[in-house]
């Protein structure tokens, strides 16, 4: 039986265990965990349903020596390419969570790491293994559209999510962990990349930090959401409406992983819950936290088959989607992956159509969870997998280069 052992669990490393224990216990057995909080490493011992070794620091957990076939990756960013190259130099073979590394060079290291010793990288760009994305690539590669001409794409973030994650929370600081294009949106260059079938040669990029900032911050509000403040009662951003009013219609879906960052505990009570938001960094005024990552940005890029792209990063939106709009030279094709349909009109004969994808999901990144670890298993098994939409380490090193790139160039501009 092939063995994974799983290096951070919180909520991808969460996931991915889920799925191997709900999916493929048959097939492969997960061997060893390892969180710095053991609460968590607990819970994802359990959701194992293997009984795996239980680790809480990671000197220990390599000391071990090379416990499984397979090491899932899914720490903090700012780690991945220390623990990759350890893992690496025990012959692992990974699953690593995205972003790769904090900056080209060590992407580059870790592929060619993996290329001297024999080992493959799969990386974590799960939505290449959605039947949402996949329908794309083969609309567009088939030329469903003609020759491709330009792709509009937007990553609207969702405005609960971006307070969250980007200005709350463990991403809110580009310097220690990347910034919003590379840690957010690397799923997003590497569905260009793929859509495009040919490299990216020019980047270009705009935005800023503007909303998030001390000046913006409502005259008398408070340090903290829960301590009574003022400017709580119109603030959609308030903690107090964002995680302790789920129930509220219309209000956000914040779920286990939510409070489970937020307090560090598996299924936490109520009052643990707002403990931690009384004084730890998820409950802070969205306006005096200490984030520097943009708050929104639009990345344009050209393509050596002539073709353009632009990405636009949007964080202001009432829900967590992407949409997509592609213009050919025999039609245009656009879609919204919230929805389990595309729209493909093409110009020969004014003919509009609408694809059903009946196989689309609304869990997990449309279905590219799962999708991600059933690969995984064909993979370590030694069985075919369709080539097109394997996201391995030689794939990413592009798509990386252009979301570093995009930062690299931010705000460079002719001034009018």
């Amino acid at each position: 039986m092939e063995t994974i052992a799983i290096l951070g669990c919180g909520s991808r490393g969460r996931v991915y265990c889920n799925q191997i224990a709900l999916h493929h216990l048959q097939e492969v057995k997960i061997v060893a965990v390892c969180d710095q909080n053991a609460a968590k490493a607990q819970e994802v011992a359990g959701l194992s349903r293997c009984d795996p070794q239980i680790f809480t620091d990671t000197e220990s957990f390599f000391k071990q020596g090379k416990l499984a076939d397979v090491l899932v990756i899914a720490t903090q960013d700012k780690d991945h390419h220390a623990h990759a190259m350890r893992a690496l130099a025990l012959g692992y073979n990974l699953l690593l969570e995205k972003p790769v590394a904090t900056n080209q060079a060590a992407v580059q290291q870790i592929a060619d790491t993996a290329a001297e010793k024999g080992c493959f990288v799969l990386v974590c760009h799960v939505l290449r293994y959605s039947a949402f994305y996949k329908k794309i690539a083969e609309l567009l590669h088939s030329g469903a559209v003609g020759q491709v001409m330009n792709i509009e794409h937007t990553e609207n973030v969702g405005y609960w999510h971006f307070a969250h994650s980007f200005v709350r929370g463990p991403w809110r600081n580009g310097a220690q962990s990347n910034p919003l294009c590379v840690a957010k949106c690397c799923h997003d260059f590497d569905l260009l990349y793929w859509y495009m079938g040919c490299d990216c040669t020019a980047v270009s990029s705009y935005g800023s930090r503007r909303y998030f900032c001390t000046e913006n911050k409502p005259e008398g509000a408070a340090q903290y959401c829960l301590q009574n403040c003022p400017a709580g009662a119109s603030c959609p951003y308030s903690a107090a409406k964002i995680y302790l009013e789920p129930s509220v219609p219309g209000a956000p879906p914040i779920s286990n992983w939510a409070s489970t960052q937020i307090t560090g505990k598996p299924n936490p009570t109520d009052a643990e819950l707002r403990a931690a938001l009384t004084t730890g960094p998820y409950g802070r005024c969205v306006f005096a936290c200490v984030n520097t990552v943009c708050d929104h940005q639009v990345i344009s890029m050209t393509w050596q088959n002539g073709a353009t792209a632009t990405l636009t990063i949007n964080p202001f939106s009432k829900d967590c989607y992407r949409r997509i709009s592609v213009s050919g030279t025999l039609g245009e094709l656009y879609g919204a992956d919230c929805n389990d349909y595309l729209t493909l009109n093409t110009f020969l004969g004014n003919k509009s159509e609408r694809i059903s994808l009946a196989d689309s999901s609304t869990e997990g990144h449309c279905g590219g969870d799962k999708g991600l670890i059933d690969t995984l298993v064909k993979v370590m098994k030694g069985e075919a997998v369709e080539q097109d939409y394997l996201t391995t380490i030689d794939r990413t090193l592009k798509s990386h280069r252009i979301a570093f790139a995009a930062e690299e160039c931010r705000g460079s501009a002719v001034q009018l």
